[in-house]
């Protein structure tokens, strides 16, 4: 590749990418300027496949970026390219696009008219029920080993379209960008999407849970914009079963979980990497910028600064880890000055060791709370999550302080066993399981015949 070549990929790639960065910035905002950024991106990346210039240095790029403007069509036609001319990592790339092909290959044409609303925010049908919202990241081929497969969206939504089709409903398709948020669908009636949130109970929102493989589908929205999440103890109740049963189902579970080291994201095996010199209080820490942030009722060094001065007032000491994903300067800059005064230990330990020796979890919202329930720890959580029913929750400054009391749990026993099973068998759907296809009929049916 020539000197010139590379330097004209360099300043396409940069205005391919401000375009895109644009496009999500003003979003919300103003929804026409981002498909005019979205379209303008688009074209760009268009002529340089239409023009032969697919190479070695740009391949993984330009597919990346066809793949999330729904063009399976053209990212197939890269991969084949970058695979006949032996590019590295090309082998991998044509196994995840023919992978596309045949989980999508009942709704290609669906597909197909996503593309075309995502680059002109107009909706192809004239008369439909409900409008089906289908996210960019359903065809992100890096996300084979993150917890939210692609190719499980993709598989729910053939789920989702071959129900609609066999129940004779209505619908439209749209193509979103993957983001958290309501969806901007102008004045609809109803819709299905991935990862939003709406008061209106206009939507049905599905999103990935605490445990892989296992999606909640609810009305108002993922994690603690949910209306699960607002359930009261008698709304757990009447769902739950007997107390045997329960019993049964949560010591399988648990042990299950526990005893494989389990989690959300891949553990560490080895021993703890602390010295626990005192019982201590276990925090789950979480990024600032992602969704999360948006439901917490304290901020999270404030909330560090808390369960530190507290844990002082019982001869407590307090660990945390860092989210094993990301990363923000500010907490991290927290977490030294705690560390340096000996406030805090951090570890990278397993969450399910370090749950299993804590008097108590702290956290906002992450899906470490869940776990711990299934440790029969008290979890404290300083936002909205979906699992809060069984929680203590701390909604201000100055109030973990005020009901803090090592070892207590928010309910008995039994009630936190009945909340799990109501948990795992209510409010998630486990996409493998064999009856998957027939709840999530019954929850779309209920959904379209409910007013909202």
């Amino acid at each position: 590749m020539s000197f010139l070549s590379r330097f004209r990929f360099k300043g396409e790639r940069k205005r391919i990418q401000d375009a895109i960065r644009r496009a999500h910035e003003v979003y919300d905002i103003h929804p026409a300027q981002s498909v005019s950024e979205f379209k303008k991106a688009d074209s760009l990346v268009a002529s340089i496949v239409d023009r032969g210039g697919v190479n070695v240095r740009n391949w993984q790029f330009l597919l990346d970026c066809l793949l999330s403007a729904f063009d399976l069509d053209r990212a197939d036609e890269v991969a084949q390219h970058a695979g006949d001319n032996n590019y590295p990592e090309a082998d991998e790339a044509v196994k995840a696009i023919e992978r596309f092909k045949e989980t999508t290959s009942s709704y290609r044409e669906e597909l197909k008219t996503a593309r075309q609303n995502f680059l002109s925010n107009k909706i192809a049908a004239k008369n439909f029920d409900v409008i089906v919202s289908l996210p960019t990241t359903m065809l992100d081929r890096r996300s084979f080993d993150a917890p939210v497969d692609s190719c499980d969206l993709q598989s729910i939504f053939a789920e989702i379209f071959s129900i609609l089709r066999r129940n004779h409903i209505p619908y439209a398709v749209v193509g979103s960008p993957s983001i958290h948020g309501s969806p901007r669908l102008g004045e609809i009636s109803k819709y299905i999407s991935f990862r939003t949130q709406d008061p209106s109970r206009q939507g049905l929102h599905f999103c990935i849970t605490e445990k892989r493989k296992h999606y909640s589908f609810d009305r108002k929205g993922n994690m603690g914009w949910s209306e699960f999440s607002d359930s009261t103890e008698n709304d757990i109740l009447t769902l739950a079963p007997d107390q045997a049963t329960a019993d049964a189902f949560f010591q399988r579970e648990a042990g299950q979980i526990i005893s494989s080291n389990s989690s959300k994201y891949i553990q560490p095996d080895s021993n703890l990497d602390v010295d626990i010199e005192r019982p201590y209080i276990f925090v789950a820490l979480q990024t600032m910028t992602g969704p999360a942030s948006r439901l917490a009722s304290v901020p999270i060094i404030e909330m560090l600064e808390e369960i530190c001065e507290t844990a002082k007032l019982h001869d407590l000491s307090v660990i945390a880890k860092p989210h094993p994903k990301w990363r923000a300067p500010e907490i991290e800059e927290a977490v030294e000055r705690l560390s340096a005064n000996g406030d805090l230990s951090v570890s990278r330990g397993s969450i399910h060791k370090l749950i299993a020796s804590s008097v108590a979890v702290c956290t906002v919202n992450s899906s470490v709370g869940a776990e711990a329930l299934l440790h029969l720890k008290p979890v404290y959580v300083f936002g909205r999550a979906s699992y809060q029913p069984a929680c203590f929750k701390v909604r201000e400054r100055g109030a973990f302080r005020t009901m803090f009391e090592p070892g207590k749990l928010p309910h008995d026993e039994d009630f936190i066993r009945k909340f799990f099973y109501v948990f795992r068998n209510s409010f998630q759907f486990d996409i493998t399981d064999e009856s998957f296809t027939g709840r999530l009929e019954e929850r779309i049916l209920q959904f379209m015949n409910d007013d909202a």
